[in-house]
C-alpha cells in the first residue's frame, strides 16, 4: 500500500562489518519511530529536561536507533544527525571464479582410494572383497574425477595441469588395466577394457573442451556457475546422493561377514546399487556441461510442461520426452532396490537388473548426446551470426492451456484397455497369477484414466459426455463384473458381494467427479491454465512417481523370497497407492473452483495453529492424520518377513475410510462454494473480502500443548510398566523419547508471551513428566536388573535434558521479545510446520522399529537380539533430528539482520572463506550427515548385532550436539551485543545531554 506524504529520506550509508576472512557491506535498517531495544526507550523517556525558551520541538518519531548510530532531533536542539559522509564504493558482489584448493584435495583422495583398491586387487587377484568395495566407489570416483576438472577453471599453470592429468590418468588407464591384471588376463576383461579405455580418451578430449569453455565465461557467469552447478549440484547435492548408495552395500556387506557369508549374497545390493550410482553420475556430469550452455539458447530447448500437456513437441522432443521418461523410471527400479540382500535368484533376475540398468543409461546417454549436438550446432550458427537463427526469433511464445492433447485420452484408453484384459483373463482362466499382476497396475492406470478424464475439462456436449461414460463402464464396472465373476466361481460368496458394494461406491465418485469436471471447465482461462499445467500434469507425474515407487519397492519382497510370501506385501503397497491417489484427487477437487473462493476452502497454517477452523476442517485434519499414520505404518510393514495379513487390511481399509471421508468433505464444501458462485456473480468486493489479509499468530492453541503433554505421558507409562514387569517394554519407551522430546522443545516456544502461572506450571510438569519421572522409572528397571553402565548414562542424559530445558527457558524469553510480525512467522513456519515435519520422520522411524519388533519372536532386552541394530540406528537418527529441530529454533530466534550476518552462503562454502565458529559448525553437520546415512542404511534391517552402530551413533550425537552448542554461543553472543547496543545507545543520549545543558544534574 501507498502511505500518504513526502518519501522517507534514503537511509545512511552502512559501514562495513567483518565475515569470515573479508569485509561485507551490511544494509542499515530502515528509521523507526521509536527505539528498537524497549530498555533504552524507557530510559531514554525518563531522562528530566531542563527547562529552556520556548522553541517549537521536532517530532519525537524523527528519533531512531540503528546499529551505525543514533540519528534523530527529539532532544530540543542536539543535532544527532551524522555528518555528510562521501557515498560508498561499489559494493563487492563476491564474485568466485575458482573453488577452494581444499575441493580439489578432496576429490584426489576419493580417485586415490579408488586407485589403491584397483593396485590392492591386481596384487591379490583371489580377494574379491576388493573389488566388490572398488566397484562400490567407481561412481562417487568418476564424479570427483569430473568435478576435479571444473573446480579451477583459469588456472593452467604447469603444476595444476600435471596434477589434472596424473588424477585422469591413474583412476582410469591405469586402473582399467589393473583389473586386467586382477583377472588373471581374461580375455573378455581386456577387450572391455580396451573399450573403456576408448571411452575415457574421448572422455577426456570432452572434458578439455568443456574447460575451457568454462573458463572463457563471464566472471558474473561462471561465479554463478561454479556456486550452482559444481558446489551446489556437484559436491553437496550429487556426492550426498552418492555417498548415500554406498552405505546400503557396505551395511550388506558387514551383515554377511557377521554371520559367515562371502560378499556374493550383497549382489544384489551392489549391481542395484553401482546401476544406480552410474545414473546419478551421468546426470550430474550432464547438468554441469549444460551450465555452459547460454541461457537463451538452454531455455529453448527445455521440454515445459505447458508443451508436453498439448503435445506441442517435434518429432525429436517426442523422442527426448519418451528418453527421459525411460531413464527415470529405470532408475525409480533401482532406488527402489535399496537394501535389497541377498545373491540374485536366477539367471532372470540378473538379466533383469542388467537391462534395467543399462537400458536406462543408454536411453539418458542417447537423448543427451542427440540433445548436445543440436545444441552446439545452435551455438555455432549463433557465433557466426547466420541469418534466421537468432534466440529471439525462433523462441516459441508462451500459450494459455485450456485443453489437453487427444494424445493423453488414447494413452488412457489403452492402459485402461490392457487392464481389462487382465480382468477378464482372470475371470476366465481362475489363475491368481492374472490377479496379482491386475492388482499391481491398478494403481498405474487409474492415474492415466484420471488424466484422460480430466484432459479436456471445456467439452461438455453431449458426444464427450457419452464418450466419458462408456469409459467409466468399459474400465470400472466392467472390472468389478470380472472380479465378481472371479470370486463367484473360486466359492467365495462374501468377498463377490463386496465387489457389488465397490462399485457402487465407484458410482458415487464417478457422479461427483462429473460435477467437478463441469465446475473446472467453467474456470477462466489462466485459471484452467494453472488446473491442467500444475495440478493434473505436475500433479499426476508426482503421483506416478510415488506409486512407482511403492510398486518397485514391492518388486523387492518378491526377488528376495517368493510371490507366496510377499502377497501382504503387494496388499500394502496396493493401500498405499490408493492413499496416494485419493490425496491428488483432494487436490483436483480444490482446483475445481476460482482461485479468489478457493481461499475459504484451504486450511490455512495460521487458522491451524490457533485452531480458529470449522468443524469440517477439524474433522478433515484428523481423517488426513489417520490416514498419513496408516500409510507411514504400512510403509513400514513392506519390509517385514512376518507380517500379518489381517493387520494389514484392518489399517489399510481405514486409512482408506479416513481419506475417502476427508475427499467427500473437500467435494462437499466446493459444492457449496460453487452454488454460492453462480447464484451471485463473484464482483471485486467479493474478491477482496475473499482475500482477506492473515491475521498474526503471536500463540498457538491449548490443542497442541495437551497432545504433546500426552505423548509425554504415555511414554512415562511404557517406562514404568517396564519397571514393574522388567519385558520388552522398555524398547517401545526409548522408541518414543525422541517424539516426546522434539514435542517438549515445540511446546515452549507455542505461546512464548504466555507468563501467566498456569502455562509455567504445565510447562514444568511437562518438564517434570517427561525427564524425571520418566527417566526415573526407566533408572528402577535398570537397577532391578543389574545393568548399571546403562543406569549412569540414564543419569547423564537427566543432566545433559536439565540443561537444554534451561537454555530453552532463556530462549523463550528471546523469542517474547521478537515483534509481531517475526513472531507470527517463527509461531507459523519454524515451530509448527518445521515441528510438524520432525515428528512425521520421528514417527516413521517409530514404525520401523515396531515392524521389526512384530517379526521376531526373540526376548528383546538391552543386547543382542535381531532388532538391536534397527532400533538403535532409528534412535541415533530419532535423536539427530530432534538436535537439529532445536538447533533451527535457536537460529530463527535472532532479527533478520543478525540472521543474515552470521548466515552461511554457497559463495562462502566454494571459497571456505568462514569463520572458526562457521568451519567447525560446519564440519559437524557434515560428520553427522554422513553418520545418518550409514545408519539409515541399518533401518529395517535385521540382522546379528553389530557395535559400530552404537559407536557411529555416539559419534554422530556428540557432532550434532556440538553445532547445537555452536549456535546457542552465537546466539548468546548476538543478545549481549543488542543489550550493549542498547546501553551504549541511552550512554550517548545522556553525554550529550548533559554537554549542552538540556538535563537537570540536580
Amino acid at each position: 500500500m501507498e502511505k500518504n506524504g513526502p518519501p522517507p529520506p534514503p537511509p545512511p550509508p552502512s559501514e562495513p562489518k567483518e565475515k569470515g576472512s573479508g569485509l561485507e557491506l551490511s544494509p542499515m535498517p530502515e528509521p523507526t519511530q521509536t527505539l528498537s531495544n524497549p530498555v533504552a526507550q524507557q530510559q531514554l523517556e525518563n531522562i528530566n529536561l531542563a527547562s529552556s525558551p520556548p522553541s517549537p520541538d521536532p517530532p519525537k518519531d524523527e528519533l531512531t536507533n540503528s546499529s551505525a548510530g543514533v540519528t534523530g532531533g527529539g532532544l530540543g536542539d542536539i543535532d544527532l544527525a551524522p555528518p555528510p559522509q562521501t557515498p560508498d564504493p561499489p559494493k563487492d558482489d563476491g564474485v568466485v571464479i575458482q573453488c577452494s584448493m581444499v575441493y580439489s584435495f578432496l576429490t584426489f583422495l576419493i580417485t586415490s582410494a579408488y586407485t589403491t583398491l584397483s593396485v590392492r586387487f591386481a596384487m591379490v587377484s583371489k580377494l574379491k572383497l576388493v573389488k566388490f568395495y572398488s566397484w562400490i566407489l567407481l561412481p562417487i570416483a568418476t564424479t570427483a574425477l569430473v568435478l576435479s576438472f571444473a573446480l579451477q577453471p583459469r588456472l593452467n599453470s604447469k603444476r595444476h595441469l600435471a596434477f589434472l592429468a596424473l588424477q585422469f590418468s591413474t583412476s582410469t588407464w591405469l586402473c582399467e588395466w589393473l583389473t586386467v591384471v586382477g583377472f588373471e588376463w581374461d580375455s573378455e576383461q581386456i577387450f572391455l577394457a580396451v573399450i573403456r579405455s576408448f571411452g575415457w580418451a574421448v572422455t577426456l578430449v570432452l572434458g578439455l573442451r568443456v574447460r575451457a569453455r568454462i573458463a572463457r565465461l563471464p566472471d558474473k557467469d561462471l561465479s554463478k556457475f561454479l556456486v550452482d552447478k559444481v558446489f551446489s549440484e556437484g559436491f553437496l547435492v550429487g556426492l550426498g546422493q552418492l555417498i548415500f548408495l554406498v552405505f546400503s552395500s557396505i551395511q550388506c556387506d558387514t551383515a554377511t561377514m557377521a554371520e559367515g557369508e562371502g560378499w556374493e549374497n550383497c549382489r544384489r545390493t551392489l549391481y542395484s546399487q553401482t546401476g544406480l550410482g552410474c545414473l546419478t553420475a551421468l546426470v550430474i556430469v550432464l547438468r554441469l556441461v549444460s551450465g555452459v550452455v547460454p541461457p537463451k539458447i538452454m531455455k529453448r530447448h527445455v521440454l515445459g510442461p505447458d508443451r508436453i500437456v498439448t503435445m506441442d513437441l517435434s518429432v525429436k522432443e517426442f523422442f527426448e520426452f519418451c528418453g527421459l521418461c525411460a531413464a527415470a523410471g529405470c532408475g525409480l527400479f533401482l532406488i527402489s532396490l535399496y537394501g535389497a540382500e541377498g545373491n540374485f535368484g536366477s539367471h532372470l533376475e540378473f538379466n533383469l537388473v542388467k537391462g534395467v540398468m543399462t537400458f536406462g543409461g543408454v536411453s539418458l546417454s542417447v537423448t543427451a548426446l542427440w540433445k548436445g549436438i543440436v545444441i552446439r550446432g545452435e551455438m555455432k550458427r549463433e557465433r557466426l551470426g547466420a541469418p534466421g537463427t537468432s534466440t529471439e526469433a525462433r523462441a516459441k511464445p508462451a500459450i494459455v492451456v485450456t485443453r489437453g492433447s487427444v494424445f493423453w485420452w488414447w494413452l488412457g484408453v489403452f492402459a485402461t484397455t490392457f487392464q481389462s484384459f487382465l480382468f477378464a483373463a482372470s475371470a476366465v482362466t481362475l489363475e491368481a497369477y492374472w490377479i496379482t499382476i491386475s492388482a499391481t497396475v491398478l494403481p498405474l492406470v487409474a492415474v492415466f484414466y484420471i488424466g484422460a478424464f480430466f484432459a479436456d475439462p471445456s467439452a461438455q456436449d453431449r458426444r464427450s459426455s457419452r464418450r466419458i461414460l462408456l469409459h467409466f463402464c468399459s474400465f470400472s464396472l466392467f472390472g468389478q463384473l470380472c472380479w465378481f465373476i472371479y470370486e463367484w466361481r473360486s466359492g467365495n460368496a462374501g468377498m463377490a458381494m463386496t465387489h457389488i458394494a465397490r462399485a457402487a461406491l465407484e458410482l458415487f465418485f464417478f457422479r461427483v467427479a462429473l460435477k467437478i469436471r463441469r465446475g473446472i471447465g467453467q474456470l477462466p482461462h489462466a485459471e484452467l491454465h494453472g488446473f491442467l499445467v500444475d495440478t493434473l500434469f505436475k500433479g499426476g507425474l508426482a503421483t506416478m512417481a510415488s506409486i512407482l515407487f511403492i510398486t518397485f519397492r514391492a518388486t523387492k519382497c518378491v526377488f528376495e523370497h517368493n510371490l507366496e510370501k510377499c502377497e501382504e506385501t503387494a496388499l500394502s503397497s496396493n493401500f498405499i497407492c490408493l492413499f496416494i491417489i485419493l490425496k491428488w484427487w483432494m487436490a483436483l477437487v480444490r482446483s475445481s473452483i476460482p482461485l479468489v473462493m478457493r481461499r475459504r476452502v484451504v486450511l490455512r497454517v495460521d487458522r491451524l495453529v490457533t485452531m480458529n477452523v470449522s468443524m469440517r476442517q477439524k474433522i478433515q485434519l484428523a481423517c488426513l492424520t489417520v490416514c498419513g499414520c496408516c500409510g507411514i505404518w504400512l510403509f513400514a510393514m513392506m519390509d517385514n518377513e512376518e507380517k500379518n495379513g489381517d493387520w494389514v487390511m484392518v489399517v489399510g481399509t481405514t486409512g482408506c475410510g479416513a481419506v475417502a471421508t476427508a475427499v467427500v468433505l473437500e467435494a462437499r464444501r466446493v459444492h457449496e462454494v460453487q452454488l454460492r458462485s453462480t447464484t451471485s456473480a463473484v464482483t471485486a468486493a467479493t474478491a477482496a473480502a475473499a482475500v482477506e489479509e492473515q491475521p498474526l499468530v503471536s500463540e498457538a492453541s491449548w490443542l497442541w500443548i495437551g497432545l504433546s503433554g500426552a505423548m509425554a505421558i504415555v511414554t512415562f507409562a511404557l517406562n514404568v510398566v517396564y519397571s514393574i514387569e522388567l519385558g520388552r517394554w522398555w524398547i517401545y519407551g526409548q522408541m518414543l523419547a525422541p517424539l516426546s522430546g522434539a514435542s517438549l522443545a515445540l511446546a515452549l516456544f507455542l505461546k512464548p508471551r504466555n507468563e501467566t502461572v498456569l502455562y509455567k506450571r504445565v510447562l514444568y510438569l511437562h518438564f517434570s513428566t517427561f525427564v524425571l519421572l520418566r527417566e526415573g522409572a526407566f533408572l528402577v528397571g535398570l537397577f532391578r536388573r543389574g545393568i548399571v553402565a546403562y543406569a549412569v548414562e540414564c543419569v547423564l542424559r537427566i543432566c545433559a535434558l536439565s540443561f537444554l530445558f534451561w537454555k530453552g527457558l532463556a530462549l523463550r524469553e528471546v523469542v517474547a521479545q521478537l515483534d509481531d510480525g517475526h513472531l507470527s512467522e517463527y509461531i507459523t513456519e519454524v515451530v509448527f510446520n518445521g515441528g510438524y515435519n520432525t515428528l512425521v520422520a520421528l514417527v516413521f522411524f517409530c514404525f520401523e522399529t515396531i515392524s521389526c519388533l512384530g517379526s521376531t519372536t526373540e526376548e528383546l532386552d538391552v543386547g543382542n537380539n535381531n532388532c538391536t541394530n534397527t532400533s538403535a540406528a532409528s534412535a541415533a537418527l530419532s535423536n539427530f533430528i530432534a538436535v537439529f529441530t532445536m538447533q533451527k529454533l535457536v537460529s530463527m530466534a535472532r532479527a533478520k539482520h543478525v540472521r543474515d550476518s552470521h548466515s552461511v552462503t554457497y559463495d562462502d562454502l566454494a571459497t571456505m572463506t568462514l569463520t572458526w565458529v562457521q568451519s567447525l559448525q560446519g564440519a559437524c553437520i557434515m560428520v553427522t550427515l554422513v553418520c545418518s546415512m550409514y545408519l539409515f542404511s541399518f533401518v529395517g534391517i535385521q540382522s546379528n548385532f553389530n557395535q559400530l552402530v552404537y559407536t557411529v551413533g555416539f559419534v554422530g550425537f556428540i557432532c550434532v550436539s556440538l553445532s547445537l552448542t555452536l549456535e546457542m554461543y552465537v546466539m548468546r553472543k548476538a543478545v549481549a551485543e543488542k543489550k550493549s547496543g542498547a546501553s551504549s545507545t541511552v550512554a550517548v543520549l545522556r553525554s550529550r545531554a548533559v554537554s549542552t545543558g538540556k538535563i537537570n544534574d540536580g
